[in-house]
């Protein structure tokens, strides 16, 4: 009976260390950069993750910071906030930072 018993405990033991957790990322094996290839050293693009409302005002999450209308992104005046849309004046005029992209029918 114990034979059996520790036969049992044994294999569920085994088969629970080389289960697969679905939990865990995914590892994924990158080539490492060699120093000859160069770094891609263009700006970031202006990356509008977020636009939460609060208190009455608008607030947006651009590039992991927060901002609210009036506030200055890069240089450029936050002049309104939306439920879908960041627009900004810069010296070339008005732009807008959409939260998700237009889409385009076929």
């Amino acid at each position: 009976m114990v034979k059996y018993l520790l036969v049992i405990i044994l294999s569920c033991w085994l088969s629970g260390v080389y289960a697969n957790d679905p939990t865990r990322p995914l590892i994924i094996n990158k080539p490492p950069i060699n120093q000859s290839q160069s770094l891609n050293t263009q700006p970031s693009k202006q990356l509008l993750t977020a636009i939460f409302y609060r208190n009455n005002q608008y607030f947006a999450i651009i590039d992991e910071k927060t901002y609210q209308k009036g506030d200055r992104y890069r240089g450029d005046k936050i002049v309104s906030i939306t439920t879908h849309r960041v627009t900004l004046r810069s010296s070339k005029g008005l732009y807008s930072l959409n939260l998700y992209e237009k889409i385009k029918k076929p």
